[in-house]
This record gives C-alpha cells, sequence and structure tokens, in this order.
C-alpha cells in the first residue's frame, strides 16, 4: 500500500521509504525485513509461552509472509502499475491477518495449556 501512495506522501511531506528510498529499493526492503522476522515467529513458539499450535502457526504464517515478499521483490513497477498494485495491496492485507493469527495461536495455546494440552 505504501508503494502506491508515494506520490500522497511525497506531496504531504511525508518521509515513508516510498519517498526516501525509491520504489524499488522499498521492495527490496520488504524481503529483508520479512526474512529477518520469520526467525523471531518460531523463537517465540519455541519459548515458554508458545508450543505446538504456536509452532505450527509460524510455521505456516511465516512461509506465507516470505513467498508474499519475494513476490513483490520480482515485481517491478511496470507491472505493479498495471495490476493497480494488487500483489502490494493483498501483501498488506495479509500482513495484518498474520499478526492476527499469530497472536490468536499464542491464545489458543494457552487456553490449552491447563489441560495439558498446550506448551512444551
Amino acid at each position: 500500500l505504501a508503494l502506491f501512495m508515494k506520490d500522497d506522501y511525497s506531496r504531504a511531506g511525508v518521509p515513508m521509504r516510498t519517498v526516501t528510498h525509491g520504489r524499488a529499493a522499498t521492495r527490496k526492503h520488504i524481503l529483508v525485513y520479512t526474512i529477518l522476522l520469520a526467525p523471531f515467529g518460531i523463537g517465540l513458539a519455541m519459548s515458554a509461552i508458545g508450543g505446538p499450535v504456536t509452532l505450527a502457526a509460524a510455521l505456516v504464517l511465516n512461509t506465507l509472509f516470505v513467498v508474499g515478499a519475494i513476490r513483490i521483490a520480482r515485481r517491478d513497477e511496470a507491472a505493479a502499475e498495471a495490476d493497480r498494485y494488487k500483489v502490494e495491496k493483498a501483501f498488506f492485507r495479509f500482513s495484518l491477518a498474520y499478526l492476527f493469527l499469530s497472536f490468536g495461536a499464542l491464545l489458543v495455546e494457552q487456553s490449552l495449556t491447563p489441560f495439558g494440552l498446550g506448551g512444551w
């Protein structure tokens, strides 16, 4: 979405990454940040508050998140403009679901713990 909003941010003088570094660099940064984020989700699953439910969710969600970031990194501006940033918008929506589902997995894990089913 930030890729789509570059002109609005620029006109408003808001220093978003697309304004300060350009769209191509922003695509690469999204990939790098996503790859750096993935191990933290796995690590959280291995912590005292995580468990098998959290690990399963982290593996699936982080895989989908990295795949989405790779799709964005491989796109050029012409393709993005041609489909009105469809892939970028879908990735943004997934990022919201990623957070919701990651925290939801932790809640499920903790709700199962009193029954001996959650946690390590």
